[in-house]
């Protein structure tokens, strides 16, 4: 009987186990998406810097905008895929989401005072 139940205890916690390790595999396939994402941007943003041309700067820094906020959408989405259990995983990605659009926010500010 005791046998039993620690088997049928053991069968309980295995949708919790393949849950947590969905929540890693979810989590660390968003992030890198966004880690593309906001390497993309911060190429964008070097080129910009280096441009001969203000349209050219403008061009790069667009492309820039465009990324971070890629990388601030997918952040969000992720945010809201984990969300519905919470966890380690979640926290870490509202702190991502959150940081994520300060940045694409930073990044637009800048584009809209220096191409308008």
């Amino acid at each position: 009987m005791r046998a039993f139940l620690f088997g049928l205890c053991a069968l309980l916690l295995l949708p919790s186990a393949a849950l947590a390790q969905s929540d890693e595999y979810t989590y660390n396939s968003y992030t890198r998406d966004i880690k593309k994402q906001t390497d993309a941007g911060w190429e964008e943003l070097q080129a910009a810097d280096a441009s001969a041309t203000h349209e050219e700067r403008c061009r790069h820094a667009s492309a820039a905008v465009y990324s971070y906020n890629q990388a601030a959408q997918t952040s969000a989405t992720l945010a809201q895929v984990l969300s519905y259990r919470g966890g380690e995983y979640y926290d870490s990605t509202v702190e991502l989401r959150d940081a994520a659009r300060d940045i694409a926010q930073q990044v637009e500010d800048m584009y809209n005072e220096q191409c308008g």
